[in-house]
């Protein structure tokens, strides 16, 4: 008996982190408009780097695996910086139906494994010039070894992210988006 649970305990010590996602968000009413090509603009921080750029990275790929033509674009911030750099004549001449702008909020780390982390997201209409849909990504740890900044939980959280933007009716696929795992 004691072999089997020192065994089970072993093999999911071993195991990556798993992480609980939520993503909670609004829409402007009476918007119905489904997106076909979305720019992208991904800010993060020295500290957030790697994590924002793994999400930004793996909503893109899903992005194209669905059919919806996106271009990325991140940009890294100082915490200083009141108005961040935006890609003003790429966006230009890009000519997206709407621009997604993702954040780095905020994240708790344990060890230099990251335990929390949230992110906020905007939705904007280029032609009319307005917000039309904005969330907040929050992913906590919930098992597993190291932190939720691995391949996997990643992967998670930018499958929930795309799985809101598509129940909330912004993206124009076919069916709900699920898990995948793209090289």
């Amino acid at each position: 008996m004691f072999r089997v649970l020192f065994l089970s305990l072993f093999f999911i010590s071993c195991m990556p982190a798993k992480a609980t996602t939520k993503v909670e968000s609004n829409k402007v009413e009476g918007y119905d408009f489904k997106s076909q090509k979305i720019f992208i603009v991904a800010y993060d921080s020295e500290g957030s780097e790697s994590i924002m750029r793994g999400i930004s990275k793996r909503i893109s790929e899903v992005f194209t695996y669905y059919r919806i033509e996106n271009e990325l674009h991140n940009e890294t911030v100082n915490d200083l910086d009141f108005e961040p750099y935006f890609p003003r004549e790429k966006v230009n001449d890009y000519k997206p139906d709407t621009i997604l702008i993702l954040a780095f909020d905020n994240g708790q780390f344990l060890n230099g494994g990251l335990m929390e982390f949230e992110m906020n997201s905007s939705l904007l209409d280029p032609i009319e010039g307005r917000m039309i849909w904005k969330s907040e990504l929050k992913s906590e740890k919930t098992s597993g070894e190291g932190g939720i900044d691995n391949p996997d939980a990643i992967n998670n959280m930018a499958t929930e992210f795309i799985q809101k933007m598509w129940d909330d009716g912004l993206l124009d696929i076919d069916e709900r988006p699920g898990l995948l795992f793209i090289n």
